[in-house]
């Protein structure tokens, strides 16, 4: 059956249903083999010639949630982070923070003067003493992948800030550049960047993908939690709170939030249940 049934992707495009990519993406949000294979058993019955990828998603979040509401929430991550929104910004910040808790020094600098102009560098990231300009590209809808052009703009950048430093007007001499985006790349993104060594991180990509060092850190986007409105997210972002620890190292400030005592009691209280069941 599931080599005959064909799904339909975000981005317009057909593959056929897998039962054993549901069984991993079930494994990944915390239940064992056993739920894993019901729940990808209760869908392969249901799925139809035809039916989009969604709402095979919305199915097993479903499923998930019978078993516990933290397991649901985990598998929206890639649904999360497209509503760290609607701006990059609050993306940008949530990349720096994560590169931390990957243990990597991680700045976000004042505009870099290169060759010809100067650039605004999202991040400039250090590993083991190697110094990358880091490019977050943001996407808030599914089925946009990050292409060539992305990948050229960043290569471009690079290229002026590295000859920048040649001519002594940064300091910085850059390794390589880093591409970072929340969802996937296009193949041809991929054969650039493997040409010009150009580093990748995105959904899926490479093998320590983006949702890889996500689910190793444990630092979960607040938008995990279900049912967070726009109002209120914003509301978060404004106070930096974007990660559910946040919610607990944060003094809370009511009157200048306009958050009730009661919301903030119940973010609290969901944010507990998925970072106890995932310590």
């Amino acid at each position: 059956m599931g080599t005959k049934i064909k799904v339909r992707k975000a981005n317009g495009k057909w593959e056929s249903f897998d039962l054993n990519r549901i069984k991993k993406t079930c494994y990944k949000a915390g239940v064992n083999k056993k739920v894993a294979d019901s729940i990808a058993k209760k869908v392969s019955q249901q799925v139809y010639n035809g039916i989009s990828t969604r709402k095979i998603l919305k199915k097993i979040q479903n499923y998930l949630k019978e078993y516990k509401s933290s397991a649901a929430a985990i598998y929206s991550l890639k649904s999360a982070l497209m509503r760290l929104g609607p701006s990059g910004f609050v993306f940008e910040d949530y990349i720096t923070r994560l590169f931390r808790a990957c243990g990597w020094q991680a700045t976000n600098p004042e505009p870099i003067l290169g060759f010809c102009i100067s650039h605004e560098v999202d991040i400039i990231l250090n590993k083991k003493g190697d110094y990358y300009p880091v490019e977050c590209k943001y996407h808030n809808k599914r089925g946009i992948y990050s292409g060539s052009k992305d990948v050229l703009y960043t290569w471009g950048r690079f290229l002026d800030l590295k000859k920048g430093a040649q001519f002594k007007k940064n300091f910085f001499n850059f390794k390589k550049p880093l591409l970072v985006t929340n969802t996937k790349f296009s193949e041809q993104a991929k054969q650039f960047a493997c040409c010009q060594q150009i580093e990748l991180l995105g959904w899926n990509y490479p093998r320590k993908s983006l949702n890889f060092y996500i689910h190793k850190t444990k630092l979960w986007p607040i938008t995990i939690i279900p049912n967070l409105n726009y109002n209120l997210r914003f509301k978060l972002f404004r106070e930096k709170i974007i990660c559910l620890e946040d919610l607990f190292s944060y003094d809370f400030k009511l009157k200048y939030t306009g958050i009730s005592y009661q919301t903030i009691k119940s973010l609290q209280r969901q944010a507990n249940e998925i970072l106890t069941a995932y310590k």
